[in-house]
């Protein structure tokens, strides 16, 4: 009868076997399984979850003794995570554990005790490409034991060195604004550009493409540049900035493909709900490129994304999303069964019938194997090829009295200071972007007299991460990257 169900719990309070105490919690309900035991506040002690069938609810009882009467060696819950940072950036390790306090923590680099590093959350000095491929661990103890936790490894690009270029074949930046082309701007072989099929169905803004309901986005021809290329070497990497439009799309959605149908193929790049998943024709994954495919779970959110699919020669295949590998399996074969008549399109199968909603940010593809250090180069790179100091092509050429220096301190919390100079008097723009190419704060907007300027960017109402600064008078645009770190 489930009204006259109960729901004990039973406290050992001494830590030995036998000394138990009986609580009654609950009555009148039927529990599924009796109740599930988890840290739901995430203290280190165990709270219950009781599922109720009678009803559509869930009962949560809330452990609030401290203390307590156990003696409990640590246990690691959360493990530090791999980080990729550029030359100058600081990297933060964390690790969450549970045991009877107080807990002691030390972290190690390359198995070396770091002086001062004795908390839960460890933050590195200013890195440099020596600190490329260490290890981070913690050692977390107590007067009952101790635990040691997983290593993390730090990866460091160098800082500065732009987009990785090294087996490029196509590039789409979405810089274009207007019109029912986008294209090919990799400068390799002849440009491989897309046609729009609906410009109704898209909207341009001025750091990408939106795709707001289904349309064909094709190349006119086969694409044969990239074809022969990755047939040539085995190898493949698959580039994509971008931003879904919801996690109800499914088929999977096409969001990169060089296809021809549901059924055939040479890859593509699709979302199935909060999944990503990636299809690769071989020799032995067949026509559709899906026996088997590679699968990341649960990384398709709202947020804007960086993901990357790499195929080398020997069959080794990896997913990335936002510098980190999320996914990896052996896809294994050649690709000399590749179609050489299929098209290359975006946000839609090219017959049609499996459309992705959402916005393109810049997509690329390689017909070579990026390493994880490369990969990890073009995500803190950010989604925009950003002018850096070229000369606008309607505008006079650039005095070189004209300069913008690297903000001080960087990275920075979460006041920098920004220094210029200008050669003349001019009306002088300096802005901060996001990621995105949207700006974000305007630090300077007026005319001002020749010489060197500084001026100050408070960001203690923004989110830690990569921005940008950008300097713009009547003769130039100039833009540099900042890191703002909490």
């Amino acid at each position: 009868n489930p009204s006259q169900a109960n729901l004990f719990i039973f406290e050992n309070s001494d830590g030995q076997a036998g000394s138990w105490i009986q609580h009654l919690v609950y009555q009148g309900d039927e529990h599924h399984d009796g109740a599930r035991v988890v840290d739901i506040d995430g203290d280190g002690d165990l709270d219950i979850i009781s599922i109720g069938w009678g009803h559509d609810r869930v009962l949560l009882y809330e452990n609030k003794a401290t203390g307590g009467g156990g003696q409990t060696a640590p246990v690691i819950i959360t493990q530090p995570h791999d980080v990729t940072v550029a030359t100058g950036q600081v990297a933060t390790f964390s690790v969450v554990a549970s045991g009877s306090p107080p807990l002691q923590y030390q972290w190690q680099k390359n198995g070396v005790d770091i002086n001062g590093a004795t908390s839960s959350v460890y933050v590195t000095p200013p890195t440099t490409i020596a600190d490329n491929g260490s290890k981070y661990k913690c050692l977390v103890s107590n007067a009952f034991g101790n635990a040691q936790s997983n290593e993390a490894t730090l990866t460091v690009v160098q800082g500065g060195t732009g987009r990785v270029t090294r087996n490029l074949v196509s590039l789409y930046t979405f810089e274009e604004g207007t019109g029912n082309i986008i294209h090919d701007v990799s400068g390799v072989g002849s440009p491989l550009n897309l046609e729009i099929n609906n410009l109704s169905s898209v909207s341009w803004d001025s750091n990408g493409l939106n795709i707001l309901s289904p349309c064909q986005i094709n190349s006119t021809g086969a694409a044969e540049k990239i074809i022969d290329s990755c047939m040539a070497t085995n190898e493949i990497t698959i580039e994509a900035w971008l931003q879904t439009g919801n996690l109800n799309q499914t088929g999977p959605a096409r969001i990169v493909t060089l296809s021809e149908d549901y059924y055939n193929r040479n890859f593509t790049v699709g979302q199935s709900s909060s999944d990503y998943d990636v299809r690769l024709r071989t020799t032995t994954t067949g026509n559709n490129g899906n026996n088997p495919s590679l699968t990341v779970m649960n990384m398709v959110s709202a947020n804007l994304c960086h993901l990357v699919y790499v195929r080398d020669v020997s069959g080794q295949a990896q997913i990335y999303v936002d510098g980190v590998q999320k996914a990896n399996a052996t896809i294994a074969g050649d690709f000399s069964n590749w179609s050489s008549a299929f098209k290359f399109g975006l946000a839609n199968e090219i017959s049609g019938g499996r459309p992705w909603l959402g916005k393109f940010y810049l997509v690329a593809i390689y017909n070579g194997a990026l390493t994880g250090t490369e990969i990890n180069q073009n995500y803190l790179s950010g989604p925009h090829i950003l002018d850096t100091g070229k000369n606008r092509q309607d505008k006079p050429i650039v005095s070189d009295g004209i300069q913008l220096f690297q903000n001080y301190p960087n990275p920075f919390n979460p006041v920098t200071s920004i220094t210029f100079n200008i050669d003349r008097p001019d009306h002088v723009s300096v802005v901060i972007l996001d990621v995105r190419g949207a700006v974000v704060d305007t630090l300077v907007a007026k005319y001002l007299p020749a010489g060197a300027h500084q001026i100050k960017w408070d960001a203690h109402n923004f989110a830690s991460g990569i921005y940008f600064y950008r300097l713009e008078t009547n003769h130039t645009v100039i833009t540099k990257k900042l890191l703002l770190v909490k």
